[in-house]
């Protein structure tokens, strides 16, 4: 990529790429220090119990106007508080698996903010996040660090931690500690029937996945046969292998990869050119530089 200006004339010469290669460090340094300040007032907003970003689901960021200023503030979402404080209610009973909290709360209304469709449910991820964050207890936690919030508490203590109790004790990643232990554990289900595919000792010595429709309450009917976790091993190696970008996608992201590249570049330039026409100074920006390493697909 090519740095191009069009306040100063840079050749193809030794003294050019100095010129170029001065004017990206000051963008670069611009860049950096522009970030720094931005990461530092963020953190003591933090400080001062205001929240830097997008309010959590249940909050709303608004604008106050307080002795002629205007202040940034998060408060309850009147659309939303109420079923987010019934989301931890129902979770805190036990009875409701990550799936089944979000069809039983969507049934009730309670939707995604920020989903580019209108009325889709809280994805699970989402709700999994919900149900851990301080946020609601009034607290803000930023870089690792937790402060008294302004904002006000949506979630009493005894219920939040009544949630995290049953959320340790479902274990929401889906790993979960068992007499046998298996770093494919919990993370395989049968190509059959959908169910979780579990674990077993056969003679003391044999480790196998079996199909968990095969046994239990919730029978399926499966007929898929025990693996031995070995096999699985290999199966689940030879998946990854064969999950490449094809050819042909890579040759497209990186055509639309360029056509992005040169459509900013010139929104870039026409700036400058009516920034420089009417006399204001622009602050140095730092270059785009992108750094592609996909692999094709042999097939």
């Amino acid at each position: 990529m090519q740095l191009v200006s069009v306040t100063e004339n840079i050749e193809e010469t030794a003294s050019g790429r100095l010129v170029e290669g001065i004017h990206a460090l000051m963008a670069e340094f611009y860049s950096a220090n522009l970030a720094g300040e931005i990461r530092k007032g963020m953190t003591q907003k933090a400080k001062m119990g205001g929240w830097p970003t997008k309010a959590p689901i249940g909050y709303l960021n608004v604008r106050e106007k307080t002795a002629g200023k205007e202040i940034a503030k998060v408060v309850l979402d009147p659309e939303r508080a109420l079923l987010v404080r019934e989301t931890f209610r129902l979770y805190a009973t036990g009875e409701y698996s990550l799936p089944e909290l979000q069809a039983a709360m969507h049934a009730k209304g309670l939707t995604s903010p920020y989903a580019r469709r209108p009325g889709a449910p809280v994805s699970v991820s989402k709700l999994a996040e919900l149900l851990t964050n301080p946020f609601y207890l009034g607290v803000v936690q930023w870089g690792g660090v937790r402060y008294p919030g302004q904002h006000k508490a949506l979630i009493p203590r005894n219920l939040f931690d009544r949630v995290q109790q049953t959320l340790r004790a479902r274990d929401v990643a889906g790993v979960r500690q068992r007499r046998h232990e298996h770093y494919l554990k919990g993370l395989l289900f049968c190509g059959e029937c959908g169910r979780r595919l579990s674990l077993t000792l056969a003679k003391g010595k044999y480790l196998y996945f079996y199909c968990l429709g095969q046994r239990g309450t919730a029978r399926t009917g499966c007929r898929q046969p025990y693996i031995l976790a070995g096999d699985a091993e290999k199966l689940v190696e030879d998946l990854y292998r064969r999950i490449q970008l094809p050819a042909s996608w890579v040759r497209r992201l990186t055509e639309e990869l360029q056509a992005e590249i040169i459509e900013r570049q010139a929104e870039a330039s026409e700036r400058r050119v009516r920034l420089t026409r009417t006399g204001t100074s622009v602050a140095p920006r730092t270059s785009l530089w992108i750094r592609a390493s996909i692999v094709p697909s042999s097939g």
